[in-house]
């Protein structure tokens, strides 16, 4: 029933706010799914310290905006299914693993 090795298969990983005071909104650009360039918001304002869980697929990337604004604070992140969890803290030029 559950095929773990269907590299197709979608999972579930969480999206942390790891910001103390920045609401997020996070949006879906790339859809691994359809092999195509999207933008979808997944998630709109998502307080400080608040996790959602995200359906993904490999090889889908998203991208963290400052909520209600059009203020990039993370920008294609890669969603890998050895990787759950994607605590998103300051705001670098590095992805959100948040082990800068």
């Amino acid at each position: 029933e559950d095929s773990e090795d269907s590299e197709d298969s979608e999972f579930d990983v969480e999206l942390h706010n790891g910001l103390s005071r920045t609401k997020l909104d996070i949006m879906l650009v790339y859809d691994a799914w359809e092999k195509t360039k999207v933008k979808e918001k997944q998630f709109e304002k998502v307080h400080p310290n608040k996790t959602v869980v995200y359906e993904a697929v490999e090889g889908d990337m998203l991208q963290v905006l400052e909520s209600g604004t059009d203020k990039v604070l993370y920008d294609n992140i890669v969603i890998k299914r050895d990787q759950s969890l994607y605590s998103i803290s300051q705001p670098s030029a590095n992805s959100a693993s948040g082990e800068l």
